[in-house]
């Protein structure tokens, strides 16, 4: 062919089209609610959350953790709300970002970028979920530690425990006293035994109990948001007659204007005999749910592995071992608890090696005064106390079995499955081990016993019915949560999938 007609040719033939853009990628990289990024980021939370059923080839990309720990704090700050899109997957939560063309993190994803996040990874997304701005009327802030026992420190445990029912990436919780100055979408309110039902409680302890009602029934008033209630409960003597209780008025009208501000149920009572106080005074949005810090662990078999934990405990102590064992001590003085605190620190520091672990700076005072009046050997290292519930929990997964006759030790010992005995010495913790399907016994029981050996023998814990009982909590959780249109806990919400 001539050189001048090929070239006439290749002049008139079409040029070749230019490159497609490649299609954007996205992947989502797995994220913990606190302490991320090496301990310098304290919160991550979401301002939008795909609540996703099947996550598809959606691929999870740990590797790119470093730079997403960039974009969090990319001035030295902390922004909470960093994340613009997460998602949530069978009690995962990780953040949605983008893939460049070549493979590399190419930022984060936004709420724009839903519908192509849910094609591109065959992801089948059910609800969006916004930021909720959750008042807290008390906090436990994240590693909070503690140098000297000043406070009950018990009552960390179920404020932690009330937080760990709620989805940290979902809600942004904000300390809220004033209702005037904290601006939220709702409140998860969580306190203790402010129903005094029993005149002979001490009046200081009344009096205080009924300012603490009419600070809520304020907080409620001023913000004008839906609220729950978490672990309230009566305070009365072991020895009263349910019949001859009555609530005071601040505490009636205090659950009336929180029952008022949703459509269910909403105010979770310790127990029984909570519950049946607050029917009395027209409230019958109270049910009896134990203490929140039920659901500080999330593993859904809990109870069978402590029925089988105490099995090995008791084989343990049929062949003459001496398991380690952790005792919370009685809230009893020196003089009024004698017989039970002699139990505890005479009788099972002889069969078991035992350590003691603090709550109040009564128990300290005690221990010296057992010490000095009864002769008995407390080594110092076997005496501890804690501010951090995770520290705490740390501490007694090291142990073998527990003994407490405080709440809220306890519920520190069997959230991390632990065989766990409960001693009530009052109504208030007796309704609540009933409520939570505890093993207990009464201090009637402890002080009747040969020894505390023969005590721990006797132990028949049921833990398929603390586990169907813990799922039937959870689910009214799940319609508390709901009412409030706030989200549960990502791992939690395993336990309320069958929930109606």
């Amino acid at each position: 062919e001539p050189p001048a007609a090929r070239a006439a040719a290749e002049s008139a033939a079409p040029e070749p089209a230019p490159p497609r853009p490649q299609e954007r990628s996205f992947a989502w990289v797995p994220v913990d609610s606190s302490a991320e990024c090496g301990g310098t980021v304290p919160r991550v939370a979401c301002s939008w959350t795909l609540m996703a059923s099947e996550i598809g080839s959606l691929p999870s990309r740990v590797d790119f953790k470093d730079a997403l720990c960039k974009e969090f704090h990319p001035h030295g700050g902390v922004n909470p709300q960093a994340v613009n899109l997460c998602i949530q997957h069978r009690g995962q939560v990780g953040a949605v970002v983008r893939i460049g063309t070549s493979g590399e993190f190419a930022g984060l994803a936004t709420l724009s970028d839903k519908a192509k996040v849910a094609s591109f990874g065959s992801v089948t997304v059910g609800d969006i979920v916004p930021l909720k701005r959750v008042g807290l009327k008390s906090y436990y802030p994240d590693g909070f530690t503690c140098t000297d026992l000043k406070v009950n420190v018990g009552n960390y445990v179920w404020e932690y425990g009330a937080r760990r029912l709620i989805n940290p990436y979902t809600n942004l919780w904000l300390p809220c006293e004033d209702g005037n100055s904290c601006s939220v979408d709702t409140l998860v309110l969580s306190t203790a035994n402010i129903l005094v039902v029993d005149p002979r409680v001490d009046m200081g302890f009344q009096n205080l109990a009924k300012k603490e009602a009419n600070k809520f029934t304020s907080l409620l008033q001023q913000t004008g948001v839906p609220a729950i209630m978490l672990g309230i409960g009566i305070q009365a003597e072991a020895d009263m007659m349910l019949e001859e209780g009555a609530l005071s008025n601040e505490a009636s009208h205090f659950l009336r204007t929180l029952s008022s501000t949703v459509d269910v149920p909403n105010v979770g009572a310790r127990g029984r005999l909570s519950s049946e106080m607050c029917r009395r005074a027209g409230v019958g949005h109270c049910v009896p749910s134990g203490c929140p810090s039920l659901f500080l662990n999330h593993t859904l078999d809990l109870g069978a592995r402590m029925e089988q934990g105490w099995a090995r405990i008791q084989e343990r102590i049929t062949k003459g071992e001496r398991p380690k064992c952790g005792i919370g001590m009685p809230s009893k003085t020196f003089a009024g608890g004698s017989k039970l605190l002699r139990f505890f620190f005479d009788d099972l520091f002889k069969n078991f090696d035992c350590s003691v672990l603090l709550q109040t700076p009564t128990d300290l005072e005690n221990v010296e005064l057992m010490r000095k009046e009864w002769g008995i050997d407390i080594p110092e290292e076997k005496v501890r106390y804690f501010c951090n519930v995770e520290e705490w929990r740390h501490f007694l997964a090291k142990q073998d079995f527990f003994v407490g006759a405080r709440i809220h030790g306890t519920m520190a010992a069997t959230s991390v499955g632990l065989p766990s005995l409960a001693v009530p010495t009052d109504r208030r913790i007796e309704e609540m081990v009933q409520a939570m399907d505890l093993a207990w016994v009464t201090e009637a029981d402890v002080l009747a016993a040969k020894s505390a050996k023969d005590l721990v023998m006797g132990v028949k814990f049921d833990g398929a019915a603390f586990d169907a009982n813990r799922k039937k909590v959870a689910c009214w959780y799940h319609r508390m949560f709901r009412g409030i249109d706030i989200r549960p806990h990502p791992e939690l919400e395993l336990f309320m999938e069958s929930c109606e």
